[in-house]
């Protein structure tokens, strides 16, 4: 009796998580006004900068042209 209870409790949490996992809206424009909903938060930027060196000649060249 234990065991069928333990599983049935399983199984319908495992619905209704599955349920309101798939509920939640994950395109741009639900999530900017999920965003603007939150009280307490500020929105944050991340600025990402890429360096790329090349060596076209030389000993150990590490690009080459194409065209």
């Amino acid at each position: 009796m234990g065991k069928q209870i333990c599983a049935i409790l399983i199984l319908c949490s495992t619905v209704i998580s599955i349920t309101a996992v798939h509920g939640i809206a994950e395109d741009p424009i639900s999530v900017e006004k999920w965003f603007d909903n939150l009280t307490n938060s500020k929105q944050k930027v991340t600025k990402l900068e890429f360096y790329f060196q090349d060596m076209r000649g030389g000993k150990n060249p590490t690009s080459i042209q194409v065209a």
